[in-house]
């Protein structure tokens, strides 16, 4: 197929990457509106450059395309700033290179300020999410994304190789093969959904697959994705949240360094610290008896974070970035006159109950249950010990999760 194509990319253009401008070639008609879903990763950068090297086959062919990019405000600040770069430069060329007959738009989501994880955490204290609750999902992603609402068709870097779960979930909404979908092999890269207008048209890709692509295309493609290959230094990195607790390890914040270790010893740590049932509000509706954590625990998780931006010498962005009527949740969580922000807070979120609620001056405060807090320490530690991101995180000269559970003792003081 190599020698029949002639292609801008040529040199990588095989079987597999032939299939998937297959499926995009049986799926666009000229004068749609298409979206890319873009996060950033190595898995949706792959199919924008696929995508990119097919439009500029079509010489003809105008399309309205929109990067449909979901900033949680929980990201690794290097991983957001690459995708929004990525994006702007992905617009430029395209428009460029077709004259204006290809138009792209960006757009953004982001939680409200009272969905994101800091909010959430803090103000209302939600524990670490679980497989049982996983509050976090449907709050940074799938609400403020609303990809069931997406006119026309949704293309994703969605792969069944990223994990068994994903595997599984992708069969139970795409099919199982070929010909167990309905339409036949084009019906296998098709949501049976909702509308059923998401294409995943690189599903049964291999890990193997993206890298190899994305390591010609370093040599020979438009776009400088260099900065890529510094965020994934070796492929066992995965990208979303920094604080996902359902993540065995977040190898980025390992291997990056620049301080980042710091914030998976504050990941760690915000799982055993939800574990400990003396700082949960205790309920009794629910498949768990543990409700929030309490004023102690969330504390201790305010002045975690705190610690870790000072240790790390790194601003959490989303503290920036999320503002409400204005003011960041920086300015409400830390800096603000205690009363001023509690007018915020509950002007607001209007809707927090009583029982979860606790005024931000008892938050900031983490001298107030010195002893709890000592014990919520020692225990907390001890639970790391067999803890398989923690023996990664121990390895290193200084210890950052030592480190920061000393600064929270010097807080106490």
């Amino acid at each position: 197929m190599t020698e029949t194509v002639e292609a801008p990319l040529a040199a990588v253009f095989d079987e597999r990457i032939a299939k998937v401008f297959e499926v995009f070639d049986k799926s666009i008609e000229d004068g749609e509106k298409v979206t890319l879903a873009f996060s950033g990763g190595k898995d949706s950068t792959t199919l924008a450059l696929l995508f990119y090297e097919w439009i500029k086959l079509k010489q003809d062919i105008s399309l309205e395309i929109t990067l449909l990019h979901n900033d949680t405000s929980s990201e690794i600040d290097l991983m957001e700033q690459w995708a929004r770069n990525f994006m702007d430069d992905y617009k430029r060329r395209i428009e460029e290179s077709t004259a204006n007959r290809v138009k792209v738009s960006l757009d953004i989501k982001t939680p409200k300020a009272i969905d994101t994880f800091y909010w959430r955490m803090l103000i209302r204290g939600y524990p670490a999410p679980s497989f049982n609750f996983r509050w976090c999902v449907h709050l940074l992603k799938e609400k403020p994304a609303k990809l069931d609402s997406v006119e026309g068709k949704l293309f994703t870097g969605l792969r069944e190789a990223e994990s068994s779960e994903r595997k599984n979930l992708m069969r139970k909404k795409y099919g199982n093969s070929c010909s167990a979908s309905p339409g036949g092999c084009m019906a296998y890269y098709y949501s049976s959904e909702g509308k059923g207008n998401k294409i995943a048209p690189f599903r049964d890709w291999e890990d193997a697959d993206v890298w190899n692509f994305l390591l010609r295309y370093r040599k020979r493609g438009d776009f400088n994705i260099s900065p890529l290959f510094t965020l994934y230094p070796n492929p066992k990195v995965r990208y979303g949240c920094w604080h996902c607790t359902l993540a065995s390890v977040q190898w980025g914040l390992h291997t990056l360094g620049s301080g980042l270790e710091y914030f998976e010893a504050v990941r760690i740590l915000y799982r055993k610290f939800s574990d400990l049932p003396y700082l949960r509000i205790k309920k009794t509706t629910g498949y768990s008896k543990l409700g929030p954590l309490n004023a102690t625990g969330r504390s201790i998780m305010l002045n975690l974070i705190s610690a870790a931006e000072e240790l790390s010498n790194n601003r959490l962005y989303g503290l920036d970035y999320n503002k409400l009527d204005g003011v960041s949740l920086r300015e409400i969580l830390f800096d603000m006159d205690a009363a001023e922000a509690t007018k915020f807070i509950r002007k607001f979120d209007t809707n927090i109950p009583e029982y979860r609620y606790v005024k931000i001056s008892r938050v900031r405060d983490i001298s107030k249950n010195k002893r709890t807090v000592l014990r919520a320490i020692r225990d907390a530690y001890d639970l790391c010990l067999n803890d398989k991101a923690y023996k990664f995180l121990k390895m290193r000269d200084e210890d950052p999760l030592i480190k920061l559970l000393d600064r929270l003792r010097d807080r106490l003081a």
